[in-house]
């Protein structure tokens, strides 16, 4: 579980590394409390 922020309006959003750090799935649950599922696009550690 970690936090991260929505950067544009297409629903690209960053986060830390440690954060999707070998994660199968991600499921982002947002400020309304609608949750939906996400991908990891690229990382940088």
């Amino acid at each position: 579980m970690g936090t991260g922020v929505v950067i544009d309006a297409r629903g690209y959003a960053v986060t830390n590394f440690h954060v999707v750090d070998g994660v199968h799935e991600i499921e982002v649950t947002l400020a309304s409390g609608r949750t939906v599922a996400a991908r990891l696009i690229s990382h940088d550690r």
